[in-house]
């Protein structure tokens, strides 16, 4: 199964919404959910900003966890600085999408973009 990852960039949000962007506790674990089923996955950004990496405080449970071995792994950390443009994305080459996202989310489909 093919499914295109789509991450919120660090795009301004407004007061309410200072620390948007990809927090990689929120994109680790489905990350390697749907790599270890077995998935092909593609990741994009919406904007030419590309998405922030930010860790917080990594500790040793949940999904923190993912966040380390996020940072540990050289396919993933690849995937992420190699993710293309979602403009250039044709829908047809997946077979799903997937928006890791938290509150973020709202603002990357707001009516302005």
């Amino acid at each position: 199964m093919k499914i295109l990852m789509v991450l919120n960039s660090h795009d301004p949000r407004g007061a309410d919404a200072p620390d948007a962007g990809v927090h990689l506790r929120e994109f680790a674990v489905p990350y390697f959910f749907l790599r270890n089923a077995g998935a092909a996955l593609t990741l994009a950004a919406r904007f030419d900003e590309r998405p922030e990496r930010r860790c917080g405080h990594i500790d040793t449970i949940g999904p923190a966890l993912a966040a380390r071995r996020f940072t540990q792994d050289a396919g993933a950390t690849a995937a992420l600085s190699g993710m293309r443009d979602f403009d250039d994305i044709a829908a047809a080459d997946f077979d799903a999408v997937f928006y890791p996202a938290g509150h973020a989310a709202r603002w990357e489909w707001r009516a302005e973009h």
